[in-house]
């Protein structure tokens, strides 16, 4: 059930079914959300309505002082009645309840000592931010936060992000992290304390690890107490993907230190694990919030080449499947034999498996078991049509040249599994095969200038930072449009580094899996999806060699509306001649 739906069941089932069902629904949205999670972004004062309100089960009535209302997002506020009825054009009533005339005392202690508590760390968060430049800080927090994906905070009652519409209206308890910054950066020492708080809080994330750190608090509260439960947290899950015993002595040595100490060291030990393991992280797509893991498999390859897929039997084995009995994988790629792959083969239109090239074949080949391997509905692969044409631009800085290319610069191959091909018409199919690619070739050309040099991008061209890190996300159709419209719930992404000469673009090719329903996908599936993509990421980058070596263009015929229409739908010679 979406967000929307439930928000307006939860008001119809109002004084039909215990408030105390009612507000578990709410805070995990209707399971979506994990128990441990399910509080984060509440203020202590509204935990301990909650509280209050699940222990007695309470039940709405006309006259209630506190009021339980929800933000289109998914944020349940409780409320003093006076602030509700302040706010209630924004906010959609789910009802009010009547606590007891000493659990109210206590609710409105708690929420100014709540208050005290943020402004009596003023002093600490100022020093900091003074001490390493308060105008450096915002800066490079605004660079980062409009390039990146969508974050939610909550400072006490108050609401800062980057995400959609959040912010945007007259709601007093919503802020835009833009405006936050803004606001320090004018107002300085005599800012909101809720904004310092922010600032404070997330450089200080920033500086514990890379700038994906910051999605990890995503929907919960930003404190100084959560920052240092949360570091402390980290340095123990650090310790052990380290080797090392966490033993009360060491600790306790950390979690006395400074903040900014603690920051510093799990950064140090983060960049240790990435040289034997890899990070990958799992995400929530109804909170937002990414968690990030660690895989007992090794680091990444930079440079994807023959040794390397040694160590992968499998990987060998699926190529050389592919290739056939009468020759070696190994010899099918080398740089003598590779331009055999990018030769123009005949497309036999009733043939559907039939490509431009046997290197088109290859990807999908490779796509299509890791589908089958994973049982997933669909998976995809992205890129650059042209890698010799995107390569020379980024060898000579040619920013605004790319910037200003259309997404048509890219493709996007979708591969079906059997069941979907069955399960929808020619026409319905190909819709949803072409929703999807250009989806991911509209990502492809957002993360396109992040390749360049910052300062030389457009100013009025929009971007994102291309992805670090492989990832699980679960409930993938509750705010990504994308998602929703071809309705997938879970997905696996997997992003790999491409080598252009002696320079890395991370996340210039990927693996995407996607399932309708059924199961969420597994660390083992993960695990799986890896090894596929390593198998493309040596595929693309034997490609790239190819091209900058030889000096000869080749372009990807595959993976856009014209070529997925081809394929699926029936080719009378009218459409035939309508496509050519």
């Amino acid at each position: 059930m979406s967000i929307e739906k439930l928000i307006d069941d939860l008001v119809t089932q109002a004084g039909k079914t215990p408030v105390s069902i009612l507000v578990q629904r709410a805070l995990t949205v209707d399971g979506c959300i994990p128990e441990e999670d399910k509080l984060a972004p509440l203020a202590p004062a509204e935990r301990y309505a909650i509280e209050c309100i699940t222990r007695k089960n309470h039940s709405f009535v006309s006259n209630g002082q506190i009021s339980l209302a929800f933000r289109p997002h998914g944020r349940l506020y409780v409320l003093p009645r006076e602030d509700f009825e302040v706010h209630s054009e924004f906010l959609t009533l789910i009802g009010h309840v009547e606590l007891a005339e000493a659990e109210l005392v206590t609710y409105l202690a708690t929420k100014q000592a709540a208050q005290c508590a943020l402004e009596e760390e003023r002093t600490v968060i100022l020093n900091y931010l003074f001490q390493h430049g308060l105008e450096r800080i915002c800066g490079e927090l605004s660079r980062l936060s409009e390039h990146m994906a969508p974050l939610i905070y909550y400072v006490g009652e108050r609401c800062i992000s980057n995400f959609y519409d959040i912010g945007k209206s007259d709601f007093k308890l919503e802020n835009t992290l833009e405006h936050a910054l803004k606001e320090v950066l004018e107002r300085r020492e005599n800012a909101p304390i809720e904004f310092l708080t922010t600032v404070y809080c997330l450089h200080l994330l920033l500086r514990s690890g890379s700038y994906t750190r910051l999605e990890e608090l995503s929907s919960s509260q930003l404190s100084r107490p959560v920052l240092a439960d949360y570091f402390d947290s980290k340095y123990c899950v650090y310790q052990k993907a380290g080797g090392a015993h966490s033993d009360v002595e060491s600790y306790s040595l950390f979690s006395s230190s400074p903040l900014e100490d603690r920051a510093v060291l799990l950064a140090h030990m983060r960049r240790s694990i990435e040289t034997t393991s890899r990070f990958t992280r799992h995400i929530n797509g109804v909170n937002l919030r990414k968690k990030e893991n660690i895989l007992p498999i090794p680091p990444a390859q930079v440079n994807a080449s023959l040794p390397s897929l040694h160590r992968s039997a499998h990987t060998l084995a699926m190529l050389q499947r592919w290739v056939g009995p009468n020759r070696s994988a190994q010899q099918t790629f080398l740089p003598s034999s590779f331009g055999d792959l990018l030769k123009e083969i005949e497309i036999v239109l009733a043939q559907k498996a039939s490509f431009p090239s046997r290197l088109e074949s290859l990807i999908d080949y490779v796509v299509a078991e890791a589908v089958c391997s994973t049982r997933s509905d669909f998976g995809m692969t992205r890129g650059a049509r042209d890698f010799l044409k995107f390569s020379t631009a980024l060898c000579q800085g040619k920013t605004e040249v790319v910037s200003s290319w259309g997404q048509g610069e890219y493709f996007c191959h979708v591969v079906p599994n059997e069941e979907m091909k069955a399960a929808y018409s020619p026409k319905a199919l190909s819709m949803i095969l072409n929703a999807i690619s250009g989806r991911m070739r509209y990502n492809s050309w957002h993360y396109a200038p992040s390749y360049f040099e910052i300062a030389s991008i457009p100013a009025n061209r929009g971007w994102f930072y291309a992805p670090l890190m492989a990832d699980i996300a679960d409930w993938s159709d509750q705010h990504h449009a994308g998602h929703v419209h071809a309705s997938v719930r879970y997905s696996i992404r997997s992003p790999l580094p491409i080598c252009v000469r002696d320079s890395v673009f991370p996340g210039f090719i990927d693996l995407r899996l996607m399932r309708q329903s059924g199961d969420p996908y597994s660390r083992e599936d993960l695990v799986t999806a890896i090894a596929y993509t390593e198998a493309l990421q040596f595929i693309y980058q034997s490609l790239m060699n190819f091209v900058l070596k030889e000096n000869k263009n080749f372009v990807f015929a595959f993976g856009d509306k014209k070529w997925i229409e081809k394929v699926c739908l029936p080719q009378t010679p009218e459409m035939v001649a309508a496509i050519a």
